[in-house]
């Protein structure tokens, strides 16, 4: 796929088989809907590839063909995001693919847009699911981690769990994680603030 781009139309179907194949392997036997998707990293993936076969890989197919990218695709009715796809990759599930798989994949730029759409799923949910809440703000804060996101994405996790552990009273567990925020964001005023009270 990567030395002959997206013009061979069976490699393309290839690579979607390959890819449903995977996914479906990880998939979660029960998944809720409403709750967050598994995530599967291929960065972890290509990492146990062994080098020798990633070697002729890269010779064969360019040094993008055995590392991740940034690009994430959450598979909807799988309940699983796809973290790591190349730009080539990526473009190839956005302008190839049609029919219902598409309806069932959405496309999502880069693991600062994955986080903040967590971040954003805790937020949209009623006072009564706090758990689901604390779930995909966790979620969140994992792949922020597991990425490598920039200290403020990291922040703005730990800042909303302090305000979801606020809200159960679990005040020892919101403390440590304002003090969280305050180690890598000294100068966050929400923090600090949330810490004086």
């Amino acid at each position: 796929l990567h030395k002959h781009g997206l013009q061979n139309d069976k490699l393309c179907r290839r690579y979607f088989f390959l890819l449903d194949t995977v996914v479906k392997a990880r998939m979660a036997a029960i998944w809720k809907p409403e709750g967050p998707p598994k995530m599967l990293y291929l960065r972890e993936m290509l990492g146990r590839v062994p080098e020798v076969l990633s070697g002729q890989l890269a010779l064969l197919g360019g040094v993008d063909g055995v590392k991740a990218g940034e690009r994430c695709v959450l598979m909807k009715e799988r309940g699983v995001m796809v973290i790591g796809l190349s730009l080539l990759e990526w473009r190839l599930l956005l302008e190839k693919q049609g029919g219902p798989i598409k309806k069932e994949m959405q496309m999502i730029s880069g693991v600062e847009e994955a986080v903040v759409r967590g971040l954003s799923q805790s937020e949209g949910m009623s006072d009564d699911q706090a758990d689901l809440k604390l779930s995909w703000n966790a979620w969140a804060l994992k792949l922020c981690e597991a990425e490598e996101g920039t200290p403020q994405l990291r922040g703005k996790c730990l800042l909303q769990r302090t305000v979801l552990l606020l809200a159960q009273n679990s005040f020892q567990k919101a403390i440590d994680s304002s003090g969280e925020v305050m180690r890598i964001q000294p100068a966050n005023r929400h923090a600090a603030a949330l810490n004086a009270t």
